[in-house]
């Protein structure tokens, strides 16, 4: 998940748990849109109008989903999506690899003679982890089951890690195969990377030293960016994290809500949404909804001389304890151009706003990263862009498919427990006005002053 509060982190756990991963076997079409679950599967009348609300990506049709799942032998073709300035390629879990064909294929691979070791860490809705032990080292070798990640997203990766590393952020490092491939596909379709295995923990929001140690982390990675104007294969900075949802897309969520097989839509005279039902989080979506035109307000497009190449994914599934204590940072996957303000700001309602604002340790968050130097700054109200933009959008794709009678039932089940969730630490316009008070109250006259260049 992208931006994933502590509670919503526990409950992505909680799906790969139950193993809940899609095998494409629906006619429907696939939904890859930043931030939601990767395998859910939508309509294509309900994809296409979430792809006209947000201008993000939409996705091959019916058929050529259907004619990619029935494809024998290893999947080597992918599900096309058609996005804004290029082609992004994505490819669905079909079928996972086996056992022993992934274990054999890692072993010629990364040159592990046959008293390798593998065992089974833990599974996400992206991929698998396994630990390796080859007898002198240990290793966590992700599977994945999706697209992997574009050539030059992994280049960018290594790039900004080892700058990272070289300024004190602990990571797990990648290893490249015998031939220098840093992603190796598998007999069964899927891709491996391969990365030093760190004994890993969650850290505890509420720690007495936790708001210092993540405002000390994210200096050191924002300090070590690159200014970077586009996202690594050269695309226009990701949608996601600054346009909100049309607000005519609220009216046909609200028009889609409420007893009967039909119902009158609210985006236009004479439209109708099918399958309309009952929902639980009916009534609070519209008291949200509210206030959803204020937050949309907030949010403008980045300057393009403020964006440095941003984790933008900080959320507390991906910064963990290291066994020294230490905080450890992990996936990659949502690499890419953000004003270093913007992220900060989304992390202090990631890490502490659960649902209210805790203020004293976001001032303390903010604080340490200002003393280490940290270059970005929450000074008005456009600094929140980022949080409520991708807060906005994830919302949107949860209702679409919660509402989608196409979608499978362990989907929709899905999407209802992340709409309620959602729901509750969604931010309120007051919520902004408050952090930005406590923030200016807790800067010091030194703090006026912008930050050392970076490194």
């Amino acid at each position: 998940m992208n931006n994933l509060p502590p509670t919503l982190a526990v409950q992505r756990r909680l799906a790969a748990e139950r193993d809940d991963v899609a095998d494409l076997r629906s006619s429907g079409m696939v939904a890859t849109a930043p931030g939601g679950h990767p395998t859910q599967i939508m309509t294509a009348d309900v994809l296409r109008a979430f792809a006209s609300d947000t201008g993000l990506d939409t996705v091959a049709d019916a058929d050529q989903t259907k004619a990619f799942v029935r494809r024998p032998g290893p999947c080597t073709g992918p599900v096309c999506t058609a996005r804004s300035g290029g082609d992004r390629r994505w490819r669905g879990l079909v079928r996972q690899s086996g056992g022993m064909d992934l274990v054999a294929c890692a072993r010629a691979a990364f040159g592990w003679d046959d008293g390798v070791v593998v065992s089974e860490g833990r599974r996400g809705a992206l991929g698998q982890i396994w630990r390796v032990e080859t007898g002198t080292a240990s290793y966590a070798l992700k599977e994945i089951f999706g697209e992997p990640p574009a050539e030059a997203l992994v280049a960018a990766e290594l790039a900004f890690t080892r700058r990272a590393a070289a300024h004190g952020v602990r990571l797990p490092a990648s290893h490249p195969s015998r031939d220098g491939r840093h992603l190796v596909e598998t007999p069964g379709g899927t891709w491996l990377r391969l990365y030093d295995w760190i004994d890993l923990s969650p850290v505890d929001p509420a720690g007495p030293a936790t708001p210092e140690a993540l405002g000390a982390l994210f200096a050191r990675l924002h300090r070590c960016a690159p200014a970077v104007t586009a996202e690594p294969d050269g695309q226009d900075p990701d949608p996601w994290y600054h346009r909100p949802p049309d607000l005519s897309a609220w009216d046909r969520v609200v028009g889609a809500v409420g007893a009967g097989e039909q119902r009158q839509g609210a985006a236009g005279a004479g439209e109708r949404v099918a399958g309309a039902v009952d929902v639980v989080w009916g009534d609070r979506l519209r008291e949200r909804l509210v206030t959803v035109p204020e937050l949309s307000a907030v949010v403008v497009p980045p300057e393009p001389a403020a964006l440095i190449l941003c984790h933008r994914d900080l959320h507390p599934d991906n910064v963990l304890t290291g066994p020294e204590g230490e905080l450890v940072v992990v996936d990659w996957d949502r690499l890419g151009p953000a004003e270093p303000g913007r992220e900060l700001a989304m992390a202090l309602f990631d890490w502490f706003c659960d649902p209210a604002p805790d203020l004293p340790a976001m001032r303390r968050m903010y604080r340490a990263y200002l003393r280490e130097g940290g270059p970005g700054r929450i000074d008005g109200p456009d600094a929140f862009s980022m949080l409520v933009a991708s807060r906005l959008n994830f919302l949107l794709l949860q209702t679409r498919i919660a509402l989608d009678p196409g979608a499978e039932p362990r989907h929709r089940a899905w999407a209802e427990r992340e709409i309620d969730e959602a729901l509750r630490i969604m931010p309120a316009p007051a919520h902004l006005a408050a952090v930005l008070e406590t923030l200016e109250q807790g800067r010091g006259p030194a703090d006026d002053r912008r930050a050392p260049g970076r490194a």
